[in-house]
């Protein structure tokens, strides 16, 4: 990486500044016309230093006075300033780094803005859990309703003595007739459904099934 010059002018600067604060005044030396010397031994340092040929940039004198009385906190990059506004001094943006910039519009040195700081990105909130759904009753099933019974069919209407079928059997009858026993007359003859009413031949005295008309 490149010295800049302005660094090796501070070097040489401070160098003769030592060296002059270390030089001999004159009355030890001896030298020849130091009485001529306005001023006396003060005077002396003053000759070594104009008899010393060295190039010093008036940026380094600048720079090196403001080192000693600490006004120098400003970084323009290859030098020191006691703020932006004195980085340039006359060279322009050339001189307006480090912590300076040039401002384009303005044709001035200013402050390098901080850089923004990148948003700290907000937390991702946790998932919200769907909710668990309630079970689902089972439907209650509806009762069963209770079968209708058939309708008892009216028994049919005879004259007295007509043929008619014998209730329970096969068997015909006609009239004071008696029809084979079934389990409603106990398993013993009972009276013709077409038998007269006060008919009373058969073992079981009661019709089990009387169609006469009335």
């Amino acid at each position: 990486m490149a010295v800049p010059t302005q660094f090796f002018s501070f070097v040489v600067l401070v160098s003769l500044a030592l060296a002059i604060a270390e030089s001999p005044t004159c009355v030890a030396t001896g030298a020849s016309g130091c009485s001529s010397v306005p001023g006396g031994d003060e005077a002396v340092h003053l000759q070594v230093l104009r008899a010393t040929t060295v190039a010093v940039t008036p940026a380094a004198v600048n720079l090196l006075s403001m080192a000693m009385d600490g006004t120098a906190q400003i970084s323009c990059g290859g030098h020191m300033a006691s703020s932006c506004e004195d980085c340039p001094q006359g060279h322009g943006e050339l001189w307006c780094n480090g912590d300076c910039q040039w401002d384009s519009v303005g044709g001035t040195c200013v402050a390098t803005p901080a850089p923004t700081p990148a948003p700290t990105p907000a937390p991702t909130p946790a998932p919200t859990p769907a909710p668990t759904p309630a079970p689902t009753p089972a439907p209650t099933p509806a009762p069963t309703p209770a079968p209708t019974p058939a309708p008892t069919p009216e028994p049919p209407t005879c004259s007295a003595g007509e043929d008619v079928q014998c209730p329970g059997s096969s068997a015909w009858c006609a009239g004071n007739q008696c029809c084979p026993g079934i389990d409603a007359s106990d398993g013993v003859p009972f009276p013709c459904p077409s038998a007269s009413s006060g008919f009373t031949g058969c073992p079981y005295d009661s019709k089990v099934q009387d169609c006469l008309q009335r």
